[in-house]
């Protein structure tokens, strides 16, 4: 059993490292951090961080879907094959959209089984291979398992956005609508969560030979792993992102922990699953549109200001980084010296560049005091996007 136990893991790596979802998420990662530089340096000359960032933080939550995988493994929980090709080809159509806010699991796993609802109702069957794909293994029954996947994989969201959100923030220039210049947030990113599922042994039929299987007891299982992907988009005018991303991450949080635990109760209740799917979908959405709306009324939170200069951005390891500069602060003074543009902010640095002192007007409009060695040349590095007004 150890050695077929071990057979089954190199399986399960290669079948990762195979699958469509997988390549395609790493592709739209590059595309994201392509596109993302590309629009930076457009707008200020320069970017935040790398193009490859997108790429390097994609696996940030593996770790959780593996945690996830062992959870559904020690409880026994089964999946079927079918609900998992249609998951694959519901998220390889919302990659290929390349709006990552639909890779959310409340929304691509409802839509899944609402296809292989529609498929049982049909009476339909795929033939891919030696294996038979048939709608017949749908039960509402079931629904509670899948209700706790979406439940999981949102709590896996709401504390990878927590950790990773704020790493890749882009700035965009935009013109208001009186003509004025202000700065917009854009936050994008995708993550492969890898996981594995157990799937009743007795669907390979005559292929359990090709397929291994690890039996406990009288029963067999196969073990198949799935690259799960989460995605995340918002555009961010109304509020400073240092909250508004938390805040979101928060609410994704906590109505992962509330879809789990009513999906549960659909093991005593089998419609329950059905409600806790509709309820993910209807409630993500929902706080989608609400964080959509905030973020399209009221006033633009960074925009260039009458006195001081307002920070848009910040480049990650610079002077700025490190004295902790944050988006939305406004430098006041420099070395004692009033500034009001770009340009009198790095003749004022060049005072006094050993000992550069700032004062800085935080998002409480409370001035604190900033100081940084600056070594050589390093006063045209300080690490700034500013809100510039329009030319």
């Amino acid at each position: 059993m150890d050695q077929q136990l071990v057979i089954e893991i190199l399986w399960n790596i290669g079948q990762f490292f195979v699958h469509p979802v997988f390549y395609l998420a790493l592709a739209a990662a590059v595309a994201a951090g392509y596109f993302r530089v590309k629009r930076e340096r457009r707008d200020y000359r320069t970017r935040l961080s790398p193009g490859w960032t997108e790429l390097k933080g994609i696996f940030s939550g593996a770790w959780l879907g593996i945690l996830a995988s062992a959870l559904l493994f020690a409880v026994g929980v089964l999946y079927y094959p079918e609900f998992l090709l249609l998951l694959a080809v519901v998220a390889l159509v919302a990659l290929v959209s390349f709006q990552f806010q639909v890779l959310s699991a409340a929304y691509i796993i409802p839509v899944a089984v609402v296809i292989w609802f529609i498929i049982y109702q049909l009476s339909y069957t795929l033939y891919a291979g030696p294996f038979t794909f048939s709608a017949s293994n749908f039960s509402v029954e079931q629904l509670w398992s899948i209700g706790v996947l979406v439940g999981l994989l949102l709590v896996i969201e709401g504390i990878v956005l927590k950790k990773q959100g704020l790493k890749i923030i882009s700035p965009q220039a935009v013109r208001t609508k009186r003509g004025g210049s202000a700065v917009q947030y854009k936050t994008k990113q995708i993550w492969l969560v890898p996981m594995i599922f157990l799937i009743p042994g007795d669907w390979f039929g005559t292929y359990q030979t090709f397929w291994p299987l690890v039996e406990f007891g009288e029963t067999s299982f196969a073990l198949v792993a799935f690259p799960l992907v989460i995605g995340f988009q918002q555009l961010t005018k109304s509020s400073y992102v240092a909250e508004s991303i938390p805040k979101r991450a928060k609410e994704i949080l906590y109505l992962g922990i509330g879809i789990v635990i009513l999906s549960i109760s659909g093991i005593f209740v089998a419609w329950i699953g059905v409600v806790a799917l509709v309820l993910a979908f209807v409630l993500r959405m929902y706080l989608d549109s609400r964080s959509y709306h905030a973020q399209n009324t009221g006033y633009y939170k960074v925009a260039p200001v009458a006195e001081g200069i307002q920070i848009a951005g910040v480049l990650q390891g610079s002077p700025a980084d490190k004295m902790g500069l944050e988006i939305g602060e406004r430098i006041m003074k420099v070395n004692g010296q009033r500034v009001f543009n770009e340009q009198q902010l790095y003749e004022a640095i060049q005072i006094n560049a050993a000992h550069c002192r700032l004062e800085v007007l935080d998002h409480n409009n409370e001035l604190r005091l900033k100081q940084h060695v600056l070594f050589r040349h390093d006063h045209h590095r300080l690490g700034l996007m500013i809100a510039r007004p329009t030319s």
